[in-house]
Parts: structure tokens; C-alpha cells; sequence
């Protein structure tokens, strides 16, 4: 008897943003269970109508996904690959430098307030990208962003990860979207 797979239409159709705003209000919820009831409640069972949750769990959970390669980015490569993006100068840009040093808060200070920021690197990105990138949220649709992530695994080398990361994230997300989402799926999940 074959196994009947299940329709993933609706639950590719949620938009990233909405998905996004789940992941922030999960970082203030200490449990568990108030994290899996922010996500998997009444209103995603009515969105997904019984329809697979697939597309949403290769989000949540990108160190189980077996289809996708991994990304093979870790956070310097990602510096790396933003301070070229955004053509920073690796010797002479503080902010170049609090990505590449992220971790050393010998090396780090915010600019505006003077108060040693490191150690996590999603947060720096953020602050970086801030006034560098549109401030609306997109507005890419799960699935999307799963077919972009697939394109990013699949990129071959440095260069080409890089590429992807400036012409089709960088430019299309904003700085929330960029460093709280991509970073901790391609980052923390998958190195």
C-alpha cells in the first residue's frame, strides 16, 4: 500500500515576517511547551488545515533536515561574506571589525552607547545591517525562503555562498529577518 503524502500548500504560503515575529516573541518564553503552543496554536492548525507542516519544520528545526545539504557557513564566513556584501573595509570599518571579532569584547564596543557588545553574533549582525538595509519587513513566503536556503546550500564554495547572500538576502530582508532568522538557521543549526 502506497503512503499518501500530505498537500504542503498552505503551510508554504505563510508569509517569513509572521514566522519571524514568532521566533521573537519565543525568545522572552523560558519553557518549552509556551514555545511550541506560541507556534502550534489555533490559528496554524486553521492556516494549515491539515495539510503537512514540513515547510515550517525545516525552519524550526534545520539541524533534522535531512533533504537540505548544509550550509557550511560559519559566523566569520558569514562576516566574511556581509562585509564584502555591504563593501566594507575589513582594516579601517569598526563595523567590519565587530563581525570578524564578534566573539572578543576587547574588540568590541558599541559605537553609539560605548558599551562592550560580543559573544553574540546575530545581534551584532543586526545592529550592523540596521541602517544598511530596508527597514519593512519582506514579504517572501515560507516556502520561498525554503527554495533560497536550498539555493544557498547548494552553492558551491565561498564566493558563490556569498553571492547568494548579497544579491537575493541582503537586499530583500531586513536587518531582523536577516540576522535573527538566516543567521540561526544557516549559522547556529547547521556549521
Amino acid at each position: 500500500m502506497e503512503k499518501q503524502i500530505k498537500s504542503e500548500e498552505n503551510c508554504s504560503k505563510i508569509l517569513f515576517k509572521d514566522f519571524c515575529e514568532k521566533l521573537q516573541k519565543m525568545e522572552g518564553l523560558n519553557s518549552a511547551s509556551s514555545k511550541l503552543k506560541l507556534i502550534f496554536n489555533r490559528e496554524m492548525k486553521s492556516i494549515v488545515a491539515g495539510q503537512s507542516l514540513f515547510p515550517l519544520l525545516r525552519l524550526l528545526l534545520p539541524i533534522n533536515d535531512s533533504e537540505r545539504h548544509k550550509y557550511g557557513l560559519k559566523q566569520v564566513t558569514v562576516a566574511k561574506a556581509y562585509i564584502e556584501a555591504l563593501q566594507l573595509n575589513k582594516q579601517t570599518s569598526k563595523d567590519a571589525q565587530r563581525l570578524l571579532h564578534w566573539k572578543d569584547p576587547t574588540k568590541i564596543s558599541d559605537l553609539a552607547t560605548g558599551k562592550v557588545m560580543s559573544g553574540d553574533f546575530a545581534n551584532i549582525l543586526e545592529d550592523v545591517l540596521n541602517s544598511r538595509v530596508q527597514h519593512e519587513p519582506s514579504e517572501f513566503t515560507i516556502g520561498e525562503i525554503n527554495l533560497l536556503l536550498d539555493d544557498l546550500a547548494d552553492a558551491v564554495g565561498e564566493r558563490a555562498k556569498t553571492e547568494v547572500i548579497r544579491t537575493r538576502i541582503l537586499t530583500k530582508f531586513n536587518a531582523k529577518e536577516q540576522a535573527g532568522s538566516f543567521v540561526s538557521v544557516f549559522v547556529t543549526f547547521l556549521i
